[in-house]
């Protein structure tokens, strides 16, 4: 089997944007009357959807005007803040020197897919 190309996930892979979810969660919350610590954030919202979060923690409110309120304060706080992963940039150049196609997979919203890569 021949490699042609290689597919990238967003969060993880090309950049540790964790930290960012965390904390935007943590505050989007706070700000609504719901407070967590980290360690709360991974046992109760890492791995699940907005929607199932939103719909848990907030349940009188639209879970999907949550969802896109929370995901705009995410995008406004990537900025310039987002790094590649360390060896990254290796990685790619090697790949275009091998003439392999490229490419970044995810299951975000393509808005925050364009604002990391832009970042």
């Amino acid at each position: 089997m021949t490699l042609k190309a290689l597919l990238f996930d967003m969060d993880g892979t090309l950049v540790d944007s964790d930290p960012i979810h965390i904390s935007v969660f943590i505050d989007f919350l706070a700000e609504r009357g719901v407070t967590l610590t980290e360690a709360e954030y991974m046992a109760r919202i890492h791995g699940r959807t907005n929607l199932e979060i939103f719909g848990d923690l907030l349940p009188d409110e639209d879970p999907r005007e949550m969802d896109l309120a929370k995901e705009a304060e995410y995008r406004r706080r990537v900025g310039d803040r987002m790094e590649p992963m360390p060896g990254l940039r290796d990685l790619i150049d090697a790949a275009r020197k091998a003439d392999l196609g490229l490419a970044v997979v995810t299951n975000g919203p393509r808005a925050n897919l364009d604002a990391v890569l832009n970042a």
